[in-house]
C-alpha cells in the first residue's frame, strides 16, 4: 500500500507539474488572444475608415469626372460660337487681328518667353484652343488700345493743366501788377 502510496504521490506530482505547465500556457495564449483581439479591433476600425474614404473618392471622382465632361462640352460650345463670331467678322470685312495663336507669341515675345509659355500650357492641343486664345489675344489688343489711348488723353490733360496753371499764374500776376496800380492811384 505505501508503494502504491508512493506512485500515486509521484503520480500526483507529475499530474500537478503538467498542470502548472498547462496553466503557463493558457495564461500566455489568453496573453496572445487579447493581444490579437485587440490588433483585430484596430485592423477593422482601420478597413471601415478606408471603406468610407474609398466610398468618398468614388464619389468625388464621379463628379469630377462629371466637372470635366461639362467643362468639355463648354469648351466646345464655346468654340463653336467663337468661330461663328470669327466668321461673321470676316464676312462683314472686319479683320479680327492676326488668326494664329503662335505668330502672335512669335511676333510679340522673346524665344525665352515662348519657351516658358510653351512650357506653362504643355501639350495643349492649340487646335481646340485655338479660337479661345485668339478671342483672349483680341480681347487683349483692344485692352491695350484703350490704355494706350487712356495714356494719350492723360498726357493731353496733363499738358493743358500745365498751360491753365501757367495762364493761372499769369492772370494772378497780371491781377497783383493791376492791384498795385490802382493802389497807387
Amino acid at each position: 500500500m505505501l508503494k502504491h502510496h508512493d506512485s500515486l504521490q509521484q503520480e500526483y506530482e507529475k499530474v500537478s507539474a503538467l498542470l502548472a505547465e498547462r496553466e503557463t500556457e493558457c495564461n500566455q495564449l489568453q496573453t496572445h488572444h487579447k493581444k490579437f483581439t485587440e490588433v483585430l479591433q484596430k485592423v477593422e476600425k482601420t478597413n471601415s475608415n478606408l471603406l468610407t474614404f474609398n466610398q468618398r473618392c468614388k464619389a468625388e471622382n464621379v463628379q469630377l469626372n462629371e466637372d470635366v465632361l461639362l467643362l468639355k462640352h463648354v469648351i466646345y460650345r464655346l468654340n463653336a460660337e467663337l468661330e461663328r463670331y470669327q466668321d461673321k467678322l470676316k464676312e462683314s470685312g472686319q479683320n479680327a487681328l492676326p488668326k494664329n495663336v503662335n505668330d502672335i507669341l512669335d511676333s510679340k515675345r522673346s524665344a525665352d518667353d515662348i519657351k516658358t509659355v510653351s512650357k506653362s500650357w504643355g501639350s495643349v492641343n492649340t487646335h481646340v484652343l485655338g479660337p479661345l486664345l485668339d478671342a483672349y489675344q483680341e480681347s487683349m489688343s483692344e485692352k491695350q488700345e484703350l490704355v494706350n489711348r487712356y495714356e494719350e488723353d492723360i498726357a493731353n490733360f496733363s499738358t493743358r493743366c500745365k498751360e491753365v496753371i501757367t495762364e493761372n499764374e499769369c492772370m494772378q500776376n497780371e491781377m497783383e501788377k493791376l492791384k498795385s496800380q490802382v493802389l497807387y492811384l
